[in-house]
């Protein structure tokens, strides 16, 4: 079924019986209408179909059959209640969403499951409906672990552990509808005068608006499992995702409600009707309703225009009373101005909604979307840098999207992060720094003349590289053209993380995924006869020796398919070697000799006059002799010391303010206090770079291999770093520096290539059309080389592998194992 889901899922929503079938979709099901019967109930199954108007009622003709098993599928599978099958499985299964989730969890309990086991959006569901989140359940499984004797293995019965009723619904809204379910005599005799009331109401008049009702004799209702609640959703609503508070983080289960609500993750917008969004994602405009319903009902979501009481509707006093001191004043768009009758809203509740205020008639033209991966939402979570900075990293991972209307808060989150200073928790913390004067610099900043600004600069939506990937290309292709004039790629992003493929909108940023690779560096150094000495094994390579090439190096660098980059003992390498070639094609590196493991990192773009020759600086001493070296210009830069350490001497280190600065000399000057004020000119955004660092740029930019860099990739146009280390040529009598790789996009992972990087998109205009014309076409250009030289090494009779997702990126495996020394690629014999 799994293999042929794709190939007959539109002949089931299309009601077509067996005999209507294509042939080849006949062939497929092995021409034998049983397996089609059973395709059809697994499908219907595992969509939670309903039973009427859908082809699984010629399957089973009995409704109550078809959901009872629904019913037990849903369970086992631990998926989300359907709420959109309310009607049927309260009234005629007498299953509310308590008494769902109460089997559930004591099904979990007696199986001994962890709580991890509980998908994200079913885990959420039942923390609303029972009240227990990870701790709870924990508590619950020791509870019943230790009531048992010493001697006997028996336990108490979870059921007698978990609440008896609902807690009471917080998620509530007046504009929710609630309908009478499943209600006995029994019942009625333990019910209220009040509640006795609002039954008979309900049984005359169907179902009603929730808010025209006693609120607390609705709730009452609601915890016997005498009533149910439904979000109506309408073609022309729009939601909008606040930042996510009380999110669970458990697993992603992966069934096709799941896949959908991850999807209108990324997609929604306070600008976009439902309506649209279904025409967008190409999904049935019901399933969407269902879809956005649940983020609604969850919490997740807030339709526009529900956040205060209408003052002409008949709303029941407890309503108002409870409205006035709780909702949140509405976001107006372009269109609906201004809100007079919102309700007096607490300030700190309101931080999410103030920014659609602010930006008014701009609020509907479209953004600058810049790219993260997973990586940089793990920074902001593990660094503990502020108590509300978790909010927006959980949003960015789950939702996918932190979009401008939450700016303003995250970056205040961001500016009151701890100032760390020690191991790992520095990184989270210039992480953190670097993120927040990017966001500044690119968010509202009209001197960055991007297309369709008007001259008023852009708002900034974060967008996780993973979850725009997990929309299938023509959809994700949509959505970026929809919403964004621009898109901007952190860097570096993870090596096993496919980078975004756009060229409408531009992107500044890789141009295809496979520039992560390892084949982008074997391209890299045969265009500029420059690099490392580097080998690229086939998998399944057995090595008796270490590759003569490695010998005279003390340790080396290793790149295992889409892993990141290690750095490896060359007396280890044999054993760590042979034992990856069993899984995949390994790139292995010349790294470092005589202890110096330095590299240098120089930003781009940079001033066009730093490619002149250098002249002597007075204000600084002369470069130390044997500086420059021969091995085509490819020496030692002017203010970079590439002699071997002595003892006492500073060592250097992996890091670009230590290579290219004395100590204790700043890079930048007036970066101090970042600009903050919404459209401030880019002058007073970027900062400036001073004589110092200038000279040092231009002492690296003489190096040959930098030079052919800049000419060959068309760097004047991008953004990026290029990574130089130590060049251990024989002939050279002292080490000098060749190029390592080339990543583009905007680096987050220094505060100091940052703020150049950032001085340069400013003074050179790159987010301007013109630049981005360029960009597009240069792109363009580089994608074709690459994956030509690509096809030309790789072998092409591996399969893909059928487990794999549909927008999954396997890097492809040489032909032979292929060797480069100074750029001079050629195949090898091992």
């Amino acid at each position: 079924m799994a293999a042929n889901s794709d190939l007959i899922e539109p002949y089931i929503l299309q009601n077509f019986s067996f005999d209507r079938l294509p042939s080849s979709v006949k062939q497929a099901l092995g021409n034998s209408e049983k397996q089609w019967d059973s395709a059809v109930l697994d499908y219907s199954l595992s969509h939670q179909l309903r039973w009427k108007k859908n082809l699984v009622r010629k399957v089973i003709r009995d409704g109550l059959q078809y959901y009872t098993q629904l019913l037990h599928y849903s369970r086992t599978h631990l998926m989300m209640y359907p709420y959109h099958l309310s009607d049927v499985f309260v009234v005629e299964l007498k299953t509310t969403p308590f008494t769902y989730y109460h089997t559930v969890l004591c099904d979990m309990m007696k199986a001994e499951k962890s709580y991890d086991s509980l998908p994200n959006f079913s885990a959420g569901d039942c923390l609303n409906c029972l009240g227990i989140g990870r701790n709870q359940y924990i508590d619950l499984m020791n509870t019943s672990k230790s009531t048992g004797s010493f001697f006997s293995r028996s336990r108490k019965d979870p059921k007698m552990l978990l609440p008896k009723e609902p807690i009471p619904s917080k998620k509530m809204e007046y504009w929710w509808m609630v309908t009478i379910g499943y209600v006995t005599e029994e019942d009625i005799k333990m019910c209220t005068m009040e509640e006795h009331d609002l039954i008979d109401q309900l049984y005359d008049s169907g179902t009603m608006v929730v808010g025209k009702l006693d609120k607390d004799v609705a709730e009452s209702l609601y915890a016997k499992n005498l009533v149910y609640f439904t979000v109506p959703i309408a073609d022309d609503d729009k939601i909008y995702v606040p930042p996510l508070e009380g999110f669970v983080m458990n697993r992603v289960l992966g069934d096709y409600f799941e896949n959908l609500l991850y999807k209108i993750f990324v997609t929604i917008d306070a600008h976009t009707s439902v309506k649209d969004l279904a025409s967008l994602l190409r999904q049935d405009p019901q399933l969407v309703k269902d879809a956005v319903s649940a983020y609604c009902r969850l919490g997740y979501a807030i339709k526009m225009g529900t956040e205060t009481l209408p003052l002409d509707e008949d709303w029941h006093p407890t309503w108002k009373a409870h409205v006035v001191t709780t909702t949140r004043a509405p976001p107006p768009t372009a269109a609906s101005g201004d809100s007079g009758s919102a309700a007096p809203v607490p300030a700190a509740d309101n931080a999410f909604f103030e920014s659609f205020i602010a930006e008014g008639g701009r609020s509907t033209t479209k953004r600058i979307a810049f790219v993260f991966d997973s990586t940089l939402t793990a920074f902001l979570m593990m660094g503990n840098l502020s108590p509300g900075l978790k909010k927006h990293a959980v949003t960015m991972f789950e939702a996918g999207k932190l979009s401008d209307e939450s700016m303003d808060d995250f970056l205040a989150e961001l500016d009151g992060s701890n100032v760390l200073h020690e191991g790992e928790a520095q990184t989270y913390f210039e992480h953190a720094v670097t993120l927040r004067d990017t966001v500044r610099f690119l968010r509202w900043n009209p001197a960055l003349a991007l297309p369709g600004s008007d001259g008023k600069g852009l708002g900034v939506d974060l967008l996780r590289c993973e979850s725009v990937n997990s929309l299938d290309s023509a959809t994700g292709s949509r959505v970026l053209q929809k919403n964004y004039a621009v898109l901007v790629t952190m860097a570096p992003l993870a090596r096993e993380t496919r980078s975004v493929i756009s060229c409408s909108p531009p992107h500044l940023g890789p141009s295809v995924p496979e520039i992560s690779s390892t084949w982008f560096k074997l391209w890299l150094y045969k265009k500029l006869n420059a690099g490392p000495p580097s080998m690229l094994f086939v998998t399944g390579t057995r090595l008796d020796a270490v590759p003569e090439v490695f010998v005279k190096f003390d340790t080396v660098m290793i790149t295992a398919s889409s892993n990141e980059t290690h750095v490896v003992s060359t007396g280890c390498l044999l054993l760590t070697l042979n034992e990856m070639l069993c899984h995949s094609p390994v790139l292995v590196q010349g790294y470092s000799r005589f202890e110096l493991t330095a590299k240098v990192y120089l930003p781009f773009p940079l001033p066009d006059d730093l490619f002149e020759e250098p002249t002597q600086d007075r204000s600084r001493p002369a470069s130390p002799k044997g500086s420059a070296g021969g091995n085509g210009g490819e020496g030692g830069a002017a203010g970079v010391t590439t002699s071997t350490p002595v003892k006492g001497e500073r060592k250097l280190l992996a890091a670009p303010v230590e290579l290219l600065l004395d100590q204790g000399e700043p890079l930048l000057e007036g970066d101090d206090e970042p600009d903050t004020a919404r459209g401030a000119a880019a002058s007073a955004q970027a900062p400036k770079l001073n004589a110092a660092w200038i000279s040092q740029c231009r002492a690296l930019c003489q190096l040959d291999c930098v030079k052919r860099a800049f000419r060959e990739f068309d760097l004047v146009h991008s953004c990026g770093y290029i990574t130089l280390v130590r060049d251990h040529a024989p002939e050279a009598a002292k080490p000098l520096w060749t190029l390592f790789d080339i990543t583009f996009g905007l680096p987050l992972f220094d505060p100091d290539v940052n703020a150049t990087v950032r001085h340069e998109i400013d003074r050179k205009q790159l987010l301007g059309e013109a630049n981005l014309r360029e960009l597009t076409k240069s792109h363009r250009k580089e994608a074709l080389e690459l994956l030509n030289f690509v096809a030309q090494h790789q072998h092409l009779s591996l399969e893909i592998d059928p487990l794999l997702p549909p927008n999954s990126h396997s890097t492809p495996s040489p032909s032979q194992t292929i060797v480069s020394i100074n750029g001079c690629i050629s195949a090898a014999t091992v």
